[in-house]
């Protein structure tokens, strides 16, 4: 895994992170952005039900997972996932929610972690049990606890595409107006719809502009496999997933935070839906030492620490020394002093903390 550093798309200060599989010909790469504000609330307006809300840090692909990828691990691990073949780097779009599990199987396998989905010696996809199961948030039997990669789940979806720190937003490109429609381009605020069926959908990193944290195409050219069944139980694996985004040739409603399409896991859905991929995010248990320093300027206080290079840090403020802390800036380290200024108000109560963040457990 690399670091790339920051980037800013629409709202956000974005940190891209790169992990790396394979061998030789065979090797191939995939770009995560971490998703921060852990702790936010659910976007009361969204579909099938209120979403959003996640109360930990993880890393969200950046892009859709493309044919080139598909394949070389098909010969790595001899997954045996058919595509569409329409080129290399166009998104794998005649997976199934089962096939798009084996691939992070293979992923976490391959990296040294736990398998994501359960899976027996037939190939029928099974529930973990109770306690093998993710039980962060809520409890998600489809996802072990120790899961490193994962399909997203609605609410790890939806916050990556519509939430930007503070707010949530109609469309995923951090506004509440429709993305102008186009057939390929990363311009801010458009988006790959209501293009001809015979189009098909735009290369992963040409599909349209970013979202706050800085993923493409979560609106747009291919649907994408949530994991998440319809109606939010996730206690059988035959039962109706979510399937989000809209696609190509679809119009901007299909876009929208309050749209929500559905398939049987085993359905390619017809060529028109794909997937990405999330990862956990470590957040460092020991903040750095903080300096706290009066300023000149009459209420004014600052806090200094020592920051590392490929190391994020978030400040935070609560209402009381035990939270829930909210984030309200996040700093690049720089290897050099960072100062965070800030004025208290003498009438309510304030408690300030500053987190690290890394990527990687």
């Amino acid at each position: 895994m690399s670091v790339l550093g920051g980037l800013t798309a629409g709202h956000a200060q974005v940190e891209v992170t790169v992990d790396t599989f394979g061998s030789d010909t065979n090797r191939f790469a995939i770009e995560f952005v971490t998703i921060r504000n852990p702790g936010n609330s659910d976007d009361l307006t969204a579909a099938p039900y209120q979403l959003g809300g996640v109360s930990y840090y993880y890393r969200m692909g950046r892009y859709e997972i493309s044919e080139d990828i598909v394949n070389k691990a098909n010969v790595l691990g001899n997954l045996n996932i058919v595509v569409s073949n329409s080129g290399t780097n166009k998104p794998a779009r005649m997976v199934t929610f089962l096939e798009a599990a084996r691939f992070v199987n293979w992923l976490n396998v391959t990296a040294g972690y736990r398998p994501a989905y359960r899976f027996s010696a037939q190939g029928e996809w099974l529930l973990w049990p109770s306690e093998e199961s993710w039980r962060v948030d809520q409890e998600n039997r489809y996802r072990h606890k120790e899961a490193f990669y994962f399909i997203p789940s609605a609410d790890e979806w939806y916050k990556a595409a519509y939430f930007d720190g503070t707010k949530y937003f109609r469309y995923p490109t951090g506004s509440n107006s429709a993305p102008a429609p186009v057939a390929r381009g990363t311009e801010q605020g458009t988006a790959v719809y209501g293009q001809q069926e015979e189009s098909g959908p735009a290369d992963v990193n040409e599909a349209g502009g970013l979202s706050p944290y800085g993923t493409m195409a979560q609106g747009g050219n291919v649907w994408e496999w949530v994991e998440t069944a319809f109606d939010g139980g996730n206690d059988t694996t035959d039962e109706l997933l979510q399937v989000r985004g809209g696609r190509w040739s679809t119009v901007a409603s299909t876009l929208r935070s309050s749209a929500c399409n559905n398939a049987r896991p085993w359905q390619g859905v017809t060529g028109t839906t794909g997937f990405r991929i999330a990862a956990r995010a470590q957040v460092d248990p020991v903040p750095p030492e903080l300096v706290l320093r009066r300023l000149p300027e009459a209420g004014a206080l600052e806090f200094a620490w020592a920051s590392e290079s490929g190391v994020a840090y978030d400040v935070e403020r609560g209402a009381t020394p035990s939270g829930p802390y909210v984030t309200i800036e996040t700093m690049s380290g720089t290897g050099g002093e960072l100062r965070f200024v800030f004025r208290p108000n003498p009438d309510a109560n304030g408690f300030y903390r500053v987190v690290a963040t890394r990527v990687g457990l």
